[in-house]
């Protein structure tokens, strides 16, 4: 008797070749950015000793050695006037959203740059 049933490969089986790695992508990506972020919060909270969620001007550089990272007053000017509101002070949610955005631009023109090396 013949066999009716036609074999049929990949069926019901994990093809890793086939997985969508968007997903996984898109969690590392937030994750890094929480990260990111309350490294930034941290940061701040540490610069700003009366919790009032502000900071003045000049303690600016503060935060970056807070965060572990270089401070240029030349790379950092328009930053810094973009930042600073009413009274010469810097807000926390304003320079946490800075900030991130600041990294992941960093990243990113990096893989643009790595891209156009190929």
């Amino acid at each position: 008797k013949k066999n009716d049933e036609k074999t049929s490969y990949g069926n019901d089986t994990d093809n890793v070749f086939t997985h969508d790695d968007s997903d996984d992508d898109d969690a590392d990506l937030e994750a890094e950015m929480q990260q990111e972020q309350d490294k930034a919060s941290d940061a701040f909270d540490e610069v700003d000793s009366t919790h009032t969620g502000h900071i003045p001007v000049d303690k600016f550089e503060l935060l970056f050695d807070a965060l572990g990272t270089v401070y240029s007053a030349d790379e950092h000017k328009k930053t810094l006037a973009k930042l600073t509101r009413e009274g010469g002070v810097v807000f926390k949610k304003d320079f946490v959203a800075w900030y991130v955005d600041w990294i992941f631009a960093e990243i990113e023109d990096d893989d643009e740059s790595d891209e156009s090396d190929n």
